[in-house]
């Protein structure tokens, strides 16, 4: 595809260019995946903490989940905004709104436990969050040395289910779930001030290059008025890709976070915090399924729509298993949620982390990644809002039942877009 490239300006040198020093980069990318993985333990403080509020009666399955609903609600909408945003304006300002606010709306909800106060402050913790991974991605893709790149993608997206794992321990061994939410606004507000001084340092010491000789370019989104990214969203398959990673993400995130509730609630002998630590078996495999990945991918699936698709007939297995909760013993339930967690979380990889990658020579990565993050935010959504429902009208056997309807779903979406996809990446 030809497009029609513009002279640069000042403002597209700067927002083109990267790190070229290699120390200076990895230190980026080391801090960078710290914090990112704090901020993953920070946003699921409700989903680590459900089933001791739960427990309390301080909430219902319901509310918590209406409170975690309408924090992705809000956070999928403005991933739209913050994808564009982040092609364009500056991702590293940005990443320091995002922590820097969400450490606020913690402080908020560590001083007031009102459903009304918390709703409110947790849907706001995900507005000012809108351009996190957008921008989290745009940098480690085109703004670090060349050889942090693609390992820079597998090394954040390792980084998410780390922070999940710890922020499950956390709440285990706090004596307070509030003190959840204390943890977090203090480490957010530190993580802002962190980044600013790193950042700072890397503009001084990195030797910032233009990103105008590299193959792929990445150039600035303004650069290609005639690509058509819609379009090219349709006829790639990558829509089908990015409706399968809303799928991915209900399981993924969502069978994460009700291991402790699903555990408790079906097997007796099980505490509140017994279940809480069993689940890190679970949320254990969610960070092990990160390098598994790399077991599918280049090979022997020679793209990401085929590797995506056949994690999702993998997990078959497992859903199957999961049918017989409450009858098997809790902890062949709990690994078979592990081998769930950890194909699914496979695919993550493939679907959030290397697809949007595709598009960096248009300037639209970050836009594309923005994209795939909103339709993984609509499927934690989906978890919290229609999966809990399910469960208190129904139970968690009608629930599963579901599950294993929808995996069937993203594996046939996965394996149509595999050859729309191979057409596209080999001739874009």
């Amino acid at each position: 595809m030809k497009n029609r490239v513009f002279k640069r300006t000042p403002r597209h040198i700067t927002l083109g260019s990267y790190v070229s020093d290699k120390s200076t980069s990895l230190i980026v990318l080391i801090i960078i995946c710290t914090i990112y993985s704090f901020i993953c333990l920070t946003k699921n403080c409700f989903s680590s903490a459900m089933v001791f509020i739960v427990d309390e009666g301080v909430l219902t399955k319901s509310q918590t989940g209406t409170i975690t609903g309408a924090f992705y609600i809000a956070y999928a909408i403005l991933q739209l905004v913050g994808g564009a945003l982040a092609d364009r304006w500056h991702p590293e300002r940005l990443l320091t709104i995002g922590f820097f606010g969400a450490g606020l709306s913690n402080l908020v909800i560590y001083f007031s436990q009102s459903y009304p106060v918390m709703l409110t402050a947790w849907t706001f913790n995900a507005m000012v969050q809108f351009a996190v991974w957008p921008s989290i991605f745009r940098i480690i893709s085109t703004m670090l040395s060349h050889t942090h790149r693609k390992k820079g993608l597998f090394i954040v997206t390792l980084a998410n289910p780390f922070g999940v794992a710890v922020g499950y321990l956390v709440a285990a061994v706090l004596p307070r779930w509030q003190l959840n939410f204390l943890v977090s606004a203090l480490g957010l507000i530190l993580s802002a001030l962190l980044w600013q001084i790193v950042w700072s340092y890397a503009e001084k010491r990195g030797e910032l290059k233009e990103n105008e000789d590299d193959a792929p370019t990445v150039p600035h989104a303004d650069e290609h008025p005639h690509f058509k990214l819609i379009s090219a969203l349709f006829t790639s398959g990558a829509m089908l890709l990015i409706v399968s990673s809303l799928i991915k993400t209900s399981f993924d995130l969502g069978v994460k976070s009700f291991t402790p509730t699903i555990i408790n609630e079906s097997y007796s002998e099980v505490s509140p915090s017994l279940a809480t630590i069993v689940s890190l078996v679970v949320i254990g495999a969610g960070a092990l399924g990160v390098w598994v990945a790399r077991l599918w991918y280049p090979k022997p699936f020679s793209c990401e729509a085929s590797a995506g698709g056949a994690m999702f007939l993998f997990s078959l297995v497992p859903a199957t298993m999961l049918l017989f909760i409450g009858r098997l013993n809790y902890w062949i339930i709990v690994l078979a949620m592990a081998l769930f967690v950890l194909f699914m979380s496979s695919a993550n990889l493939y679907l959030l982390s290397y697809v949007p990658t595709h598009f960096n020579r248009w300037g639209k990565g970050g836009t594309v990644s923005g994209i795939v993050n909103f339709a993984c935010s609509l499927g934690v959504v989906m978890a919290n809002m229609v999966f809990t429902r399910i469960a208190d009208a129904w139970g968690w056997g009608v629930t599963v039942k579901v599950w294993f309807l929808l995996i069937l779903l993203g594996a046939v979406l996965c394996l149509t877009a595999v050859p729309l996809w191979r057409k596209f990446i080999k001739n874009p």
